[in-house]
């Protein structure tokens, strides 16, 4: 058999040829086969075959999942109980760090009542050197001044009664 003619060749294209010499023709002359659907059974092999892998991929993930879960829950369990065991101590510690800033507090409160004391009794002891060595204009000033701390110290003792009998309102309000 010789070689076909292309319909794109210049002899094509100057029209030298007969279009019924060509390819299309002889395909016409082919017989057709009766049974024409060769692909459509590979396909639903093929489709079917792919549902089981994907199938038996997913549940190998939902095992996977399960098992990170129970996993994950095992070790959230056994964070919060160590949490609760460090809740725990840390608790305590807090509370013994409120004591001892109450008792630092209450310390430093007895020293400055002491230091007062201690300071009116330097001015009064001033005061009576000053009314020794001074005039009377001098006395009149310092049994003025005399008379404030003797109101000062009524004023302590009126404050001291006012403490309230319930030892919880003594506590320090904190916002959390």
């Amino acid at each position: 058999m010789a070689k076909k003619i292309s319909k794109h060749s210049r002899a094509a294209r100057r029209g030298e040829i007969s279009e019924a010499t060509g390819e299309a023709r002889d395909l016409e002359r082919v017989p057709r086969l009766e049974k024409t659907d060769t692909i459509g059974p590979m396909i639903r092999a093929s489709a079917s075959k792919n549902e089981d892998l994907l199938r038996q991929k997913m549940e190998k993930k939902a095992s996977k999942s399960n098992k990170s879960k129970s996993a994950i829950s095992k070790a959230i369990k056994t964070r919060r109980k160590k949490a609760v065991v460090i809740d725990g101590r840390l608790g305590s510690k807090i509370e013994a760090s409120i004591n001892r800033a109450k008792e630092i507090q209450s310390m430093r409160k007895a020293n400055w009542d002491t230091i007062n004391k201690q300071a009116k009794e330097a001015v009064k002891s001033k005061l009576l050197y000053h009314d020794n060595n001074s005039q009377t204009e001098g006395r009149k000033d310092a049994t003025e001044d005399d008379s404030d701390w003797e109101n000062m110290d009524e004023e302590e003792e009126e404050s001291n009664d006012l403490v309230p009998s319930n030892r919880f309102a003594l506590l320090e309000e904190v916002e959390a």
